[in-house]
């Protein structure tokens, strides 16, 4: 009777996978490779030479499967394996056992180094494996990426040797970094003693970041300058700390710093903007703890990034603890954004918040414009047309070369508030976009194209 020893064969335990032929006649041999052929007329083989010839055919297909198949073959130049070889390939996670080295990567959400949350494995994190030649020169063995569930394996190793694993992010999940060096998770680069199933990784999104119960930091505001001679408020809490799972005072705050310890703080109370006719608005704004006599600029902008002076500087009235300013302006029709800039006299520099004021046709009067912006501008790829309010009637757009070439015309439908133009393929230089309603030219526009 023959007897195959399959983990000899097999390379000494390493993992392969065969094809799905050589598996259906595997199973035939173990069901039906002991049946006794005998009895009747005919000539039978005998019990020996029925499975011999089974046992021969399998090790032929096994041999052509493990010469398909190699170990350690990246996943990716295995173009010809069937479905079930790639999804072994692709999902199994670290089977354990003698010379295997692997892991899974995951989201830690929470940042204490557990794989204890619901947010699973990160798949397409490339894993490299690195080992020693002969002379201890590295050397690159193999590289895989983490399945759907985060999982990877290296098989076929030396048990006892160390290992270099490292775990490289795409750039495509560039976002996600090292997490804490917890139970579950250590750095990018780890040497491993094979065997191993435990060189795991975990990343975190600083955004996603979130504690079961973290610490906020609040100031604490006091009557007074904390630093005045005499000043009742120079021991008074001015910044604390307490966890989100506290209540009311119990427990007490933890207090950061005193009034005395951080001083009289610069800040501003409030700012506002207010149409006062047509396309007029005033500006105003109050602050506290002005130091000195530092100067004001108002800056104002049509997209609420690309803010730009406008007017002109206004010295502060400090020292002084409240102060009060305001400036009036004329703006365009449509959406506009306001904020002030402080510089004091050492030289640093302070922003308010931003307010946004929209600027109505005023009632009655003749619809030659249409409240909108463009931006950016200067564009380097795409801009936006932003309306104040949705449009009324269709709305031609025109784009042209400054000397009337029209090179893209689209018609907006009523109701629309935001419309995005690609000009990528545009050469650089200056185009001019046109808005038409019913034949009639209600606004143009100069848009800058920088260069590609």
């Amino acid at each position: 009777m023959l007897t195959l020893s399959v983990r000899s064969f097999l390379n000494k335990g390493r993992s392969f996978f065969i094809s799905n032929k050589t598996f259906g006649i595997l199973i035939f041999f173990l069901f039906f490779g002991n049946l006794q052929l005998s009895g009747g007329s005919e000539k039978k083989e005998s019990p020996t030479t029925f499975p011999s010839r089974m046992i021969q055919q399998f090790v032929e297909w096994v041999k052509v499967d493990l010469e398909k198949y190699q170990p350690h073959q990246p996943v990716e130049q295995i173009e010809s394996a069937s479905p079930l070889t790639k999804a072994n390939l692709l999902l199994a996670p670290c089977p354990g056992g003698s010379g295997v080295i692997g892991g899974t990567v995951f989201h830690d959400f929470n940042y204490n180094g557990l794989n204890d949350q619901s947010g699973g494995g990160i798949a397409g994190i490339t894993v490299y494996l690195f080992g020693c030649t002969d002379t201890g020169e590295g050397e690159t063995i193999e590289n895989v990426s983490t399945d759907e569930n985060g999982n990877y394996f290296f098989s076929g190793l030396t048990d006892g040797e160390t290992y270099r694993v490292e775990f490289h992010i795409p750039e495509a999940l560039n976002y996600l970094q090292s997490g804490f060096n917890g139970a579950d998770s250590r750095t990018t680069v780890q040497f491993v003693n094979s065997p191993d199933c435990t060189t795991d990784l975990g990343l975190s999104n600083p955004i996603d970041y979130c504690e079961e119960d973290p610490f906020l930091a609040i100031p604490c505001y006091v009557n007074g300058d904390p630093l005045a001679e005499g000043s009742g408020s120079a021991e008074v809490e001015a910044l604390v700390q307490f966890k989100t799972s506290y209540e009311n005072s119990t427990p007490t705050p933890t207090l950061l710093a005193t009034g005395a310890q951080i001083g009289a703080s610069f800040g501003f109370i409030s700012v506002d903007a207010v149409s006062i006719g047509e396309q007029n608005v005033k500006v105003s704004w109050e602050t506290e703890n002005e130091k000195g006599k530092g100067n004001y600029v108002v800056e104002h902008a049509l997209d609420g990034e690309n803010f730009e002076v406008i007017g002109r500087a206004m010295e502060g009235k400090g020292p002084v603890s409240t102060a009060s300013y305001d400036m009036e302006e004329t703006v365009s029709l449509g959406k506009n954004y306001f904020r002030i800039k402080y510089l004091d006299e050492e030289e640093n520099v302070f922003f308010s918040e931003i307010v946004e004021i929209v600027i109505l046709i005023p009632e009655g009067q003749s619809r030659n414009s249409l409240p909108s912006i463009i931006y950016p501008n200067p564009v380097h790829n795409q801009f936006v047309l932003d309306f104040t309010v949705p449009i009324q009637a269709s709305t031609k757009v025109t784009i042209s070369s400054i000397y009337g070439k029209i090179l893209k015309e689209i018609v907006l439908e009523p109701g629309t508030v935001k419309q995005t133009f690609d000009i990528a393929d545009y050469d650089s230089g200056v185009y001019e976009v046109s808005l038409q309603q019913r034949r009639k030219k209600l606004i143009t526009y100069k848009l800058v194209k920088s260069k590609k």
